[in-house]
């Protein structure tokens, strides 16, 4: 209707490693400090199709609809301050 909208978008390798280090959805095994670890994690979810989780989901799914934006405001994560 009239109402303005928004989406909150996020830095890719940030956006990443948080998901990693997410206690309900990240990785849970042994070597988390490891680069090796962190790469093969990443990678694997990538390569699935969903993940089982939203986190995952490219995040132009949220802002645009055949090729058309569907939001009228950006804002970055990053840009919020803690």
């Amino acid at each position: 209707r009239n109402a303005k909208t928004f989406a909150v978008i996020r830095n890719p390798f940030t956006r990443a490693i948080s998901e990693f280090y997410c206690p309900w959805s990240g990785y849970d095994g042994p070597d988390c400090g490891s680069h090796e670890v962190l790469n093969w994690w990443l990678l694997k979810k990538l390569r699935s199709k969903f993940s089982g989780t939203v986190s995952f989901l490219p995040q132009h799914l949220y802002v645009f609809k055949d090729g058309q934006r569907v939001v009228d405001f950006l804002v970055a994560f990053e840009d919020f301050s803690a």
